[in-house]
């Protein structure tokens, strides 16, 4: 099956679809920096501090 890849109206990468299934899905703030990406059945998420660092990553698996 063929991958179609969706973006946000800033140019974001936030999904990868094949027939009905999602692949992938990313979620961006307001400033395009990753918030969250899922992937496999496993979630990460991403803070960031004021100036823009990221300071917290944290992975998960979707149960």
């Amino acid at each position: 099956m063929q991958k179609k890849y969706q973006y946000d109206s800033r140019g974001n990468l936030t999904m990868v679809i094949t027939g009905s299934k999602i692949l992938e899905k990313y979620t961006f703030d307001e400033t395009n920096r990753l918030v969250q990406a899922v992937k496999d059945e496993k979630t990460a998420e991403y803070r960031y501090n004021a100036l823009g660092l990221s300071i917290q990553s944290k992975t998960a698996d979707k149960t």
